[in-house]
């Protein structure tokens, strides 16, 4: 059996690949065969899944062509005809909307964290396309009560809610952490709305508080990816006299990444993002969170003594992170880990819950 997933265009390795893939591995493990359908991948998703995820390309071009052969891709393989393909992204959405074929509209993130259009053509065109995709889909789903609540008010539908799971530390995952070093570390891409400077001005008070420097031979902050802001955040590191102990990273494998988990001890977050993975992912590997609440994901969080939720604001990031460390006893550290087995959204609960909610078992 076959079951269809649409995305219109790979360019990147990011957030909704992530879950195209953790979605594909949860499919293929029911026994079922997942299908990506989209214009292009420049990631190779096939690749990337191991195999497991099939690709079908069908290219640019002329409107009623790729109408016609999505139809034809499905139809060739329709297994059964109440299954719906899930669709990422409300310009797929769109797409979708002008084949007659029933799908499910996963909406990630909401206008309000997505970057600002300018013009007026931009913001009518966004009008439009949204509302087609929403209108004619079977089903939405989003990730957080916020996001559905600011989708309502919007678009004046319904959206269920799934909340996603990160990707689970690997087999024999171990903390190595040194109780003496404040290791922070981000993993996302270097966008402004992912408030790095917040956390570059963040080490520059810890460095600077007489409570952690008692509790502290050094306090370091590793950023891991790679973007636009790039070279603003290198310059503020500069400037600040902080490049031996803040290290922009750039792109890491996921290789990498463990092992950097598995010596940093508090994950720092000070994004304005609709959901939120790295902070799950942080949470499975026993770490420790700062958070701004204007993270979606801080809604199911609030009673975790593990996260410090901040207002949306750099001085309260600031503030409510240097109070935070200064009060914590790095050596739970391992029973922190042990404790978060569990208690957390996972990729297998996300992806069974969306394939029931496309009628996929």
């Amino acid at each position: 059996m076959n079951v269809y997933i649409f995305y219109g265009r790979v360019r990147q390795y990011g957030g909704i690949e992530r879950n195209i893939l953790a979605l594909a591995q949860v499919v293929a493990a029911s026994g079922i065969t997942p299908v990506l359908i989209c214009f292009e991948d420049q990631v190779d998703l096939h690749r990337e899944s191991g195999g497991v995820l099939q690709v079908k390309v069908i290219g640019s071009g002329n409107m009623l062509k790729r109408v016609l052969r999505i139809r034809e891709i499905v139809a060739a393989n329709a297994n059964d005809s109440t299954s719906l393909i899930i669709c990422f992204g409300v310009w797929g959405g769109a797409f979708l909307s002008m084949t007659g074929l029933g799908y499910l509209l996963h909406y990630t993130d909401p206008p309000s964290v997505m970057p600002e259009m300018v013009s007026w053509f931009q913001k009518v065109k966004f009008s439009l396309l949204s509302n087609a995709a929403i209108r004619r889909a079977k089903s939405c789903i989003t990730m957080t009560e916020r996001n559905a609540r600011e989708l309502r008010h919007r678009f004046g539908r319904d959206f269920d809610v799934i909340y996603q799971g990160g990707v689970p530390p690997p087999v024999g995952f171990e903390i190595n952490c040194d109780n003496r070093v404040l290791r922070l570390v981000s993993v996302c891409r270097l966008h402004a709305s992912k408030n790095l400077d917040w956390a570059i001005e963040l080490h520059q008070a810890c460095m600077q508080d007489e409570r952690l420097k008692d509790k502290f031979t050094r306090i370091e902050l590793l950023l891991i990816g790679d973007g636009p802001e790039r070279d603003k955040l290198q310059e503020m590191a500069v400037k600040s006299n902080s490049v031996d102990s803040v290290k922009l990273l750039g792109f890491c494998t996921s290789e990498e990444i463990e092992r950097i988990m598995a010596t940093a001890n508090i994950a720092v977050v000070p994004g304005v993002q609709g959901y939120g993975l790295p902070v799950l992912e942080a949470l499975y590997r026993g770490m420790y969170v700062l958070l701004n609440e204007a993270s979606g994901i801080s809604e199911i969080l609030g009673e975790d003594a593990r996260v410090c939720i901040s207002r949306n604001s750099k001085a309260d990031f600031i503030k409510s992170g240097i109070d935070f460390l200064s009060a914590l006893d790095m050596k739970l550290l391992p029973d922190v880990y042990v404790s978060s087995r569990g208690e957390l959204p996972t990729e297998d609960s996300w992806g069974q819950a969306l394939g029931r909610a496309a009628r996929w078992w």
